[in-house]
């Protein structure tokens, strides 16, 4: 379990594979295992593949504060740094997405390209379309058993986490398991990550819309975030958007051939030197 000692904290991380750097971003909540199950296996036959935990999340240690995303771009570039890594491909997935367009605003040397799956970036959260969301009619029975009946509760993020906790893991080895642990608990009850996550920070629409790096946004067609990719692509100068049809926020775990073919067709045109 080989740990890195960055910005006073020890992070997590794993390498597989030979080849052209790719560097994996989970997002909130989540952990570097959500990439084993099926992208990682796949991805290694061809390529160098860095995973991290997050700070406060999985094995890395956990802060009190400091979640936003120019706290975690600077734990990522502490990571590149260590392990030698030159110029990467980003790949981030949710709240991963956002620390992945950091990196590449602020240190464009070492991105070679970024892919975008399915993220709220802070600076666009006015985006999200609750109101017009695909997906309510899709899970409305399930969220509302859950307690999220109304416009108002969806855009609660502490109150949609936790409720979050109440609903058994959907894919992996522990399918059917509860998602709660004392990690989860810890992280949401004891720091200030769900206000943190939020924040603009210096990751602007101004400092973005300045962002070179060719980069593809892949968002599910029921994702209430889709409006954001259609943003990025529309003040990015290299930036694709694509949607992904009958899916949602999770489709890296719940489909993931589909995004794995737009990394292969994405990777081809764009690897690091």
């Amino acid at each position: 379990m080989p740990k890195v000692r960055i910005n006073k904290l020890d992070i997590h991380y794993q390498q597989h594979g030979k080849g052209p750097d790719v560097v994996l971003i989970h997002g909130i909540t989540g952990n570097l295992s959500i990439w084993f199950m099926k992208i990682l296996p796949v991805l290694l036959k061809k390529y160098r593949v860095t995973v991290y935990d997050l700070r406060g999340h999985g094995y890395s240690d956990r802060p009190q504060s400091g979640y936003t995303s120019d706290d975690m771009v600077e734990d990522l570039k502490g990571l590149m740094d260590h392990l030698n890594i030159e110029r990467a491909i980003f790949v981030g997935h949710s709240f991963g997405g956002a620390v992945a367009l950091h990196f590449a605003a602020f240190y464009p040397q070492q991105t070679a390209g970024v892919v975008i799956s399915d993220a709220g970036i802070p600076a666009f959260i006015h985006l999200r379309n609750v109101k017009d969301w695909r997906g309510w009619d899709l899970y409305k029975g399930d969220l509302e058993k859950l307690g999220i009946r109304t416009e108002d509760d969806l855009l609660d993020i502490e109150k949609c986490v936790r409720k979050s906790f109440e609903v058994p893991i959907q894919h992996g080895f522990r399918i059917g398991a509860g998602r709660r642990s004392d990690r989860l608990t810890n992280l949401i009850d004891n720091t200030t990550v769900l206000k943190d996550f939020s924040v603009v920070g210096t990751l602007t629409e101004e400092k973005i819309s300045k962002i070179l790096s060719p980069t593809l946004c892949i968002y599910g067609a029921y994702s209430p975030w889709r409006a954001v990719g259609e943003k990025l692509q529309d003040i990015m100068p290299h930036c694709k958007s694509v949607q992904i049809s009958k899916q949602g926020h999770f489709y890296p775990l719940q489909s993931p051939e589909l995004l794995l073919k737009l990394l292969d067709d994405f990777f081809q045109q764009v690897k690091p030197t």
